[in-house]
Formats: C-alpha cells, structure tokens, sequence
C-alpha cells in the first residue's frame, strides 16, 4: 500500500479529478476541459457557450439537419440540451459517419486554442495540468476514454491505463497537445 507521500497515490482532487501516476482524469460536467462546462467563445464566426455547442452545431451542419436545428443548437442553455436535441433529430440513412468519426479530430484542436484565448479559467486550469496523459473518464468512445461506472476493482485496472481505455480520447489528446 503506497505511503501518502508516495508519487504512486491516487488522488481526487475537485470537479470529480483523479490523478494517479501520469495521468489525469476528469468527469464532472462542471470541470473546466469538459465539454458541457460554460466557457464563451467565438469560432467560425460564431459565438458558443461551451464545448458541446460547437460539437453540436457542427454536427448539424455535417448531416444536414437544417437551419433550425443549427439555430436550435445555438440557442441550448446546458450542455445536456444540446445531446438531447441533436440525439432527437433523425440523421439521415445515407449519412456519412465515417466522416463524421474524423470530423472531431481536424477543427478540435483549434477549436480548443479559441477557447483557451477567450477563457482565462480554462487556460488557467490546462497550464495547471503537468500530467502527459489527460483524459474524459466517460462512456463516450470518440471525445473520451470510452469507460466510465466500472465496477470498482475492474476499474482500478483499466481506468489509469490508456492502452485498456476502449474510447478515442480525442478531447484528452488535443487538451495536452494543445498545452
């Protein structure tokens, strides 16, 4: 059993962090890199309320589900909102998901660089990080790890090691390039 000052400690920290060895987890909504938390940005012209809206907006541009969607989108008050209305929409059968699953990856990064200018507190909060692995400790298998709710002793195996980790982690990848 590692000592308190051992550096093999795991430890919580606030907005639902575990850092353990090098690496570091989030999963509360309120934390500053998730995509839900409330950060003012403009990007593409646009003026977005937190990370999921662009996420959102983009996503409903790129299948197509019109203006009032996309309007819709903008007009989201939580995070959650936006999932809801863009998981309410009927993505069309010839949908093109393949480009979609690279979608993320290509304006992700600057769309983070956009954050990180017009939000102190999220700026603040990456240069805090000296962890070289961040991830999103969620079910989410493209922006996050893809594990999340595991029960307790699988958890401790898999969750602080990034080669068991069955998401994408692209959120994570991009924050710490990105730093």
């Amino acid at each position: 059993m590692p000592s308190k000052t051992s550096p093999e400690k795991k430890t919580k920290t606030a907005y639902g962090v575990k850092k353990h060895k090098d690496v570091y987890l989030f999963n509360s909504a309120k934390h500053p890199f998730h995509p839900w938390a409330g950060h003012r940005f403009t990007w593409g012209g646009l003026s977005f309320k937190r990370l999921e809206q662009c996420l959102g907006f983009h996503k409903a541009t790129h299948f197509k589900l019109g203006k009032k969607v996309r309007q819709q989108v903008l007009e989201c008050k939580t995070g959650w909102d936006v999932v809801k209305l863009i998981k309410g929409e009927t993505i069309p059968q010839d949908a093109d998901w393949k480009g979609w699953g690279r979608w993320p990856c290509d304006p992700l990064l600057s769309i983070l660089r956009q954050m990180a200018k017009d939000s102190p507190r999220f700026k603040e909060e990456l240069m805090g990080v000296s962890e070289p692995v961040i991830g999103l400790c969620t079910p989410d298998k493209s922006l996050g790890i893809g594990l999340a709710n595991l029960p307790k002793k699988k958890a401790e195996a898999e969750l602080w090691d990034p080669a068991k980790w069955e998401g994408r982690n692209l959120l994570g990848k991009e924050l710490v390039h990105l730093r």
